[in-house]
């Protein structure tokens, strides 16, 4: 695992916080560089096949509360362009809470906006295809080999597991972290072991059933959580041995995350107001005319209310 360089954004932030503040902190409050309390982010290595685009940078630190992880969104795995949106940097800076609080009632996910951080740095979104009226990206086959994609702002993220970044076998890991929710609760690789000794290990099935074609109907009405019906609950998760809550990583929808458990830390949703809003003055597709988050083409005479032209 990488320390993080002390002449970091993030270092400098943190730091400075703590200069300011010293006298209302205890002592403990000082940046833990060297120990950040997790030890999942992975390498980022510049990949040759990547060549035309910048090199992955991403860094982390850590104070009591939260790790901070920095990304330029460039991925380590070789970038393939499915889609007609190239990749472009974007500037992260994501907070992830050290110590998950949970709440009564889960929170629904955000369908337009990064909803967790892959442990490489890049954002995870919800199960849902926001260029293609919310349905499967799994089922309608508009992913790349590590489940992710870029969206119109130059964005590339994962909808599923992102299980390139690792060359060994899915099995080998059993409690491998392969990201983060923004409400600081890990996504685990989608096994576990039966009991305390792992004297087996069980791969972990969703709750959710298939009641309409993904391919043609948007996720909410494609699928439906049967308490029961699989391993985990509505949100994808479950409570382990050790007495702590977790997300899986499932085959099935909603692949990673169904709802979040835990207290949001909104901070996070500030870098991505919506697709295609951020860097919008970079990108090829920039000339596009969105209600709220959703492109819309102006069909005839028929109006269209909220309009918000994108001019580059």
């Amino acid at each position: 695992t990488e320390n993080t360089d002390k002449a970091s954004h993030s270092y400098q932030t943190l730091l400075s916080n703590y200069e300011k503040n010293r006298n209302l902190l205890g002592i403990n409050s000082v940046p833990k560089m060297e120990q950040c309390g997790v030890n999942m982010i992975i390498e980022t290595p510049f990949n040759p096949k990547n060549k035309q685009y910048q090199p992955p940078q991403r860094r982390y630190a850590c104070d009591d509360d939260f790790m901070y992880v920095e990304s330029n969104g460039i991925p380590s795995h070789t970038f393939e362009k499915i889609n007609k949106w190239d990749l472009i940097t974007h500037d992260y800076t994501w907070q992830i809470r050290r110590a998950p609080v949970l709440i009564e009632t889960p929170t629904n996910l955000p369908l337009t906006t990064a909803i967790g951080m892959a442990v490489d740095g890049l954002p995870i979104y919800a199960a849902a295809e926001t260029q293609d009226g919310f349905k499967d990206p799994v089922k309608i086959n508009s992913l790349d080999d590590c489940n992710g994609h870029t969206f119109l702002d130059g964005a590339y993220h994962y909808h599923a597991a992102p299980h390139c970044l690792w060359e060994d076998d899915p099995l080998n890991k059993t409690e491998r972290v392969i990201g983060y929710a923004f409400d600081g609760i890990p996504i685990i690789n989608g096994y576990e072991c039966i009991d305390e000794a792992c004297s087996s290990i069980k791969k972990l099935n969703s709750s959710y059933v298939k009641i309409a074609d993904p391919t043609k109907r948007p996720v909410h009405e494609a699928y439906e959580y049967q308490a029961g019906y699989g391993d985990l609950d509505k949100c994808n998760g479950k409570v382990g041995f050790d007495g702590h809550y977790r997300y899986y990583a499932t085959d099935e929808y909603p692949y990673l995350i169904g709802c979040l458990r835990g207290h949001l830390v909104p901070s996070n949703l500030t870098h991505l107001k919506g697709p295609g809003f951020k860097n919008k003055k970079r990108h090829a597709f920039s000339r596009l005319k969105f209600i709220g988050h959703q492109q819309k083409h102006l069909v005839g005479k028929k109006k269209i209310i909220e309009k918000r032209e994108i001019q580059e």
